[in-house]
C-alpha cells in the first residue's frame, strides 16, 4: 500500500512543474495600477507552444516564483446575443429623374406613440446629368435597438436575379450619409447549385431613417417586402474574430470519385470558428466541403466535417460578388485544414482562418511581475474556483478585471518541454560482456556439477551390482 502512495505523490508532483524554467516558452505580462484580478488575450505563439487540447498546460508565476489562481474568462462569463427582429414597410418613393446629389424628403406618417414624420421627394434639376431611380424609404422606429441588417424578399423573379443596392441614412431626414455601398443580393438556381442571399449589413447601424437604392438595370423584383434587425450582447462580450491565412500544400484526387481535395496548413493549432473561402477565377463557382484534421494514434490523419458551402466568385462590370464566411460546426483546435470538391478549379482557393483567442482571468497574488508559462508534456495546472472569486468581486459593483499587455515571447525550456520522453538504448560495452561472461561461466559450473553428480550416481550403482549379497 505504501508503495502505491508514494507512486501517486510522485505522480502528482510530475503534472505540476516547479516553475516557468520547466516550460517551453515564457511571455511577459505588463500590468499598470493595482487590481485584483486581471485579463490576458493569448496570441497565436501562444497557441504554437501549448500541447493541451483545453489549454492546461499554462500557468502564470509572481514575482517569486509561484503560480497564481487562473481560469478561462470566456467560460466564466458567457456570451449572449440577442436579436430584435421587425417586418416594415417599404414606402416607394416617386419615380422621378433623380440628380446624383442628395434630395430633400418629406413624408406624414404615425405610429403608436403618435408621432408624426413628413417625407416629401422633391425633383431637383442637375447639369451634372441624371438616371431613373428606384427608391424605397424605410423608418426604423419600431425597433427597439439600432438597425444593422435590412432582409429583403420578393415574390418573382424566383431565380436570374442579381440586384445590387446603395443604402443611405439619416436621423433628421434632412442630411444624408451611406450605410452601404455597393450590396448585392442574389438569387440564383443553376444544375442544382442555388445562392441566396437577401440581407443587407450596414456599415453605419443605428440610423433612424434608411433609403434604399437600387442602382442596377436589372428587371423589377415584384412584390418586395423587407425586415430590419438590430443585434446586441451583453456585457463581457467576446473578443474579435483574428484572422490568420493558410498555406496551401497539396491536392489529392480521388481516382474512384474524381473528388479533389485541398490541403492546407495553419500557422498553429487553433480554434477555428469561421473560413473565408476565395476562388482565383472570375464566374467561378464550386459546391466545397470544409474539414479539419486531428492527428490519428497510428501516425496519419483523421478528418472531421465542419461545414459547407457554395463557394462563388461573379464579375459583373466593375463589380466583383464573393461569398461571405463560413461558419463552422464546433470542434478541437485544429492545424490542418482540407477542402473537398467535385467542381474542377483551375486553381486552389485562397483560405483565411478566423479565431476566438482565449482569454485567461488571474488573481494577482503576490507581487508583479507577473510571467505566462506555456507548453508542456507534464505540466497542467490545476481547476482553481476563480469563478466564485470573480463573482464575489462583483457583488458590490459593476467590477470588471482590466486587461494586462502580454509582452514578446522568450523561449525558456523550449522544445525539450513538449518533446515525448526518450527511450534509451544501453549500448553493448564491456559491462554486457562481462555480464554475459560470469552467466556462460556460472552456467559451465553448474553443468559440471550436474555431470559430475550423474556420473557419481553410475558408478554407485554399478558397485551395487557386483558385490555378493550377505549371508
Amino acid at each position: 500500500m505504501r508503495r502505491w502512495i508514494v507512486l501517486a505523490l510522485l505522480a502528482a508532483g510530475a503534472a505540476r512543474a516547479t516553475g516557468p524554467a520547466d516550460y517551453a516558452a515564457v511571455f511577459p505580462i505588463t500590468t499598470t495600477g493595482d487590481q485584483a484580478a486581471w485579463l490576458v488575450d493569448l496570441d497565436i505563439d501562444a497557441y504554437r507552444w501549448s500541447q493541451d487540447e483545453d489549454l492546461r498546460d499554462i500557468a502564470i508565476f509572481n514575482a517569486a516564483g509561484n503560480p497564481v489562481p487562473l481560469g478561462p474568462w470566456n467560460e466564466i462569463t458567457p456570451v449572449q446575443v440577442f436579436e430584435d427582429r421587425e417586418p416594415v414597410a417599404l414606402l416607394s418613393l416617386p419615380r422621378v429623374i433623380v440628380p446624383r446629389q442628395s434630395q430633400s424628403l418629406r413624408f406624414v406618417s404615425g405610429n403608436d406613440r403618435g408621432k408624426r414624420r413628413e417625407v416629401q421627394a422633391v425633383e431637383v434639376r442637375s447639369t451634372t446629368g441624371s438616371r431613373p431611380n428606384r427608391e424605397w424609404l424605410i423608418d426604423t422606429g419600431s425597433l427597439n435597438v439600432g438597425v444593422d441588417t435590412i432582409s429583403l424578399d420578393w415574390e418573382s423573379p424566383t431565380s436570374g436575379v442579381v440586384a445590387r443596392f446603395d443604402v443611405h441614412g439619416s436621423s433628421d431626414l434632412e442630411s444624408w450619409i451611406y450605410a452601404r455601398r455597393g450590396a448585392s443580393v442574389l438569387l440564383l438556381e443553376e444544375d442544382g447549385t442555388r445562392i441566396d442571399r437577401r440581407d443587407i449589413r450596414l456599415d453605419r447601424p443605428g440610423l433612424s431613417y434608411l433609403r434604399l437604392v437600387r442602382t442596377d438595370d436589372g428587371p423589377d423584383l415584384i412584390g418586395l417586402h423587407a425586415e430590419i434587425s438590430g443585434r446586441y450582447e451583453q456585457a463581457g462580450a467576446p473578443a474579435p474574430l483574428q484572422w490568420v491565412d493558410a498555406t496551401y500544400r497539396s491536392m489529392v484526387t480521388d481516382d474512384a470519385t474524381h473528388e479533389i481535395q485541398w490541403r492546407y496548413e495553419l500557422p498553429a493549432a487553433l480554434p477555428v470558428s469561421q473560413i473565408r473561402l476565395g476562388l482565383s477565377d472570375d464566374n467561378a463557382l464550386a459546391n466545397l466541403q470544409v474539414l479539419t484534421g486531428a492527428a490519428a494514434s497510428d501516425g496519419g490523419m483523421r478528418w472531421y466535417p465542419r461545414g459547407q458551402t457554395t463557394a462563388y466568385r461573379l464579375r459583373r462590370g466593375d463589380d466583383l460578388i464573393e461569398n461571405p464566411e463560413i461558419a463552422l460546426s464546433s470542434g478541437s483546435r485544429t492545424r490542418n485544414v482540407r477542402l473537398d470538391s467535385t467542381t474542377p478549379l483551375a486553381q486552389p482557393p485562397r483560405i483565411s482562418a478566423g479565431y476566438r483567442p482565449k482569454r485567461i482571468v488571474f488573481l494577482a497574488e503576490g507581487d508583479a511581475p507577473y510571467l505566462l508559462a506555456v507548453g508542456s508534456r507534464v505540466a497542467r495546472h490545476p481547476d482553481y474556483p476563480i469563478a466564485t472569486a470573480i463573482d464575489r468581486l462583483r457583488v458590490s459593483s459593476n467590477w470588471e478585471p482590466q486587461t494586462a499587455r502580454l509582452g514578446a515571447l522568450q523561449t525558456s525550456a523550449g522544445a525539450s518541454a513538449i518533446a515525448p520522453p526518450e527511450v534509451k538504448k544501453e549500448s553493448p560495452g564491456w559491462k554486457r560482456g562481462l555480464l554475459w561472461a560470469v552467466l556462460i561461466l556460472a552456467a559451465a559450473v553448474v553443468g559440471s556439477l550436474a555431470l559430475a553428480l550423474l556420473r557419481g550416481d553410475r558408478q554407485g550403482g554399478a558397485e551395487d551390482r557386483q558385490q555378493p549379497p550377505e549371508e
